[in-house]
């Protein structure tokens, strides 16, 4: 094999794997977000919201589940909000502290019959 051959698939195979190695720098974030009606009653107007993200659903049934899988924009922390039966409006700010890159997972979060948000994280930062 010729010298210029072998210069010529080193130098391809360095910038192989430097690409590789920039593309995590464009990785978004990717987390859903579960939440659940452990209330015994149907809620209205639930609610998801981040800094620029607001996914909602009308109306969630008792025990009924509400998904969604967000992709943060900006600097976020999570809030659920929602409307209970006696169509009092409630609003809980989850300590949960999301970024538009590297972070991923789940964030389950269950309302109940007290109207209070019960939640757990999963969330994990890094390279995937």
């Amino acid at each position: 094999m010729s010298p210029a051959i072998k210069i010529t698939g080193a130098l391809c195979l360095t910038v192989f794997f430097a690409a590789l190695g920039f593309l995590p720098m464009f990785e978004r974030s990717r987390v859903q977000i579960i939440v659940s009606n452990a209330s015994g009653a149907e809620l209205k107007d639930v609610q998801i919201q981040l800094s620029g993200v607001t996914s909602s659903v009308e109306q969630l049934r008792p025990w009924a589940v509400f998904a969604a899988r967000v992709c943060p924009t900006t600097e976020s922390h999570v809030v659920i909000a929602f409307t209970d039966s006696a169509m009092g409006r409630h609003q809980t700010n989850l300590d949960v502290y999301l970024e538009p890159r590297f972070y991923h997972g789940t964030i389950s979060a269950a309302i109940t019959s007290n109207n209070v948000i019960r939640w757990t994280n999963s969330i994990r930062i890094g390279f995937y």
